[in-house]
């Protein structure tokens, strides 16, 4: 499993394209290829990402839940987290998470020569906490350093022998164990903690608390809610800075559509921080008024989500291009497939935002061309507060500061390095050979 996108790769070279089968954890998966089976996998009823991901170790489980109560238990979770990022919510928090994207930049941009993908899942998780947690946890510092450090045990013990062999009680499997029932303590303690509060608040637990969830759904909502928004969103964002790092000419086309935005919204004249003058532009603004933001995070996420979807089939026996995919059997299919496929993407290793303007609109070539938040019937629900995060944080370093790629040693890089798609975790440079500088400048002026 430390080769998966090699593995993936090298198989369809050999299949010519044509499905093949292999075994995980003595379960039959069959990987599939091209526009017709992506339709097939990604959208047919009954194939269900959740339950492969439990049944294989990537969402951690102890039992395989009923098939009934595993849909009920997923419509309330995406209930819960519905309620978070209600549009109400997220317009209230910019301000705050403004802030926060501001205070963490200055404090790496004091440490020198560091690593942006570390930066930015700090800045992520920082905000990730404030929207979904309570104040006792997200203004305490080193209480949210601590969680992100259980959730990072949580993921780094998922290594490829702890999910081949969960049965088995090694120190990866011991250390995920531990870390899990670390997290799930802390947020049912802190859930206690607020429902006896006689300040009940907007925050997300209290707001959970105010709608009649049990202590343990609420941190087990705050978990699922916690992993799935900080990893990729922290990722992206450090890759999305690369990419404009690397390409002065979008560089430039963002940080003056940025301070148009602001212009439009703030007085000119304003004295005031960055962040405050940031918070003035509504919520609406961000999300329709940034295209060429919108055009960088889109062929960023392209370039970076080419890992695998997974589907385990919980409805009737299915047959995709003449292979059967029986109840409780799995079916996969890479990203890379659609992502970095020549016939759709022209130069598709190749940074080119424009490639989805109006003229070219490549990622309309084929169905599901472009999946990198999710497709058929699975979307991904925290799509907009990813993207939101994304946007704000950006808008930070880019208005906010001077930065520079460099190489560990603080010299200039001239090339980004190709991504490490084999990465189990997360998809960094090549042997994590990117850094950053950053230093306060007076660029919203």
């Amino acid at each position: 499993m430390s080769r998966r996108h090699d593995f993936v790769t090298e198989c369809l070279k050999q299949t010519r394209g044509r499905p093949f089968s292999f075994k995980v954890l003595g379960h039959s998966v069959t990987a599939f290829y091209g526009e017709k089976s992506r339709r097939r996998v990604l959208a047919e009823q009954g194939m269900d990402p959740n339950a492969a991901q439990r049944v294989l170790g990537i969402i951690p489980a102890f039992t395989e839940p009923d098939k009934e109560k595993q849909a009920e238990g997923e419509a309330l979770f995406e209930k819960r987290l519905l309620s978070l990022i209600h549009r109400d919510r997220l317009a209230e928090a910019i301000p705050s998470l403004l802030e926060d994207s501001w205070v963490l930049c200055e404090e790496w941009g004091k440490k020198g020569v560091f690593d942006p993908f570390v930066a930015m899942y700090d800045v992520v998780f920082q905000m990730t906490a404030r929207v979904a947690t309570c104040r006792d946890l997200y203004e305490n510092r080193q209480a949210v350093a601590q969680l992100q450090k259980n959730f990072l045990s949580l993921e780094t013990n998922a290594t490829s022998f702890s999910i081949l062999f969960p049965w088995f009680p090694g120190p990866a499997q011991i250390g995920r164990l531990a870390a899990l029932i670390t997290i799930i303590r802390k947020f049912r303690k802190a859930t206690s903690t607020r429902r006896q509060a006689s300040d009940m608040s907007g925050d997300g637990i209290d707001l959970l608390v105010s709608q009649g969830d049990d202590d343990g759904s609420i941190a087990g909502t705050l978990m699922g809610f916690m992993m799935a928004g900080t990893v990729n969103t922290g990722v992206m964002a450090a890759w999305a800075l690369l990419f404009l790092g690397s390409h002065p000419h979008w560089k430039e086309r963002v940080v003056n559509e940025v301070k148009d935005l602001l212009n439009k919204h703030s007085d000119n004249i304003n004295t005031d921080p960055l962040p405050k003058r940031l918070s003035s532009v509504p919520l609406k603004a961000w999300e329709e008024n940034l295209p060429f933001m919108d055009l960088v995070i889109r062929e960023t996420v392209r370039l970076i989500m080419c890992g695998s979807a997974i589907r385990r089939n919980i409805g009737r026996d299915i047959e995709i291009e003449g292979v059967t995919i029986r109840t409780g059997e799995f079916a996969t299919y890479s990203l890379a497939d659609a992502h970095l496929n020549p016939s759709i993407y022209a130069n598709p290793n190749d940074f080119d935002p424009e490639r989805y303007l109006p003229g070219r609109e490549e990622d309309k070539k084929e169905a599901f061309a472009y999946i990198g938040w999710g497709a058929g019937r699975h979307p991904c629900i925290g799509m907009k507060l990813a993207i939101l995060e994304m946007k704000l944080v950006l808008a930070t370093v880019l208005l906010g500061f001077e930065w520079e790629l460099v190489d560990r040693s603080g010299g200039h890089l001239k090339t980004i390095p190709a991504p490490a798609r084999n990465n189990l975790h997360t998809i960094r440079p090549l042997e994590n050979s990117c850094y950053m500088t950053l230093k306060s400048a007076k660029a919203s002026s």
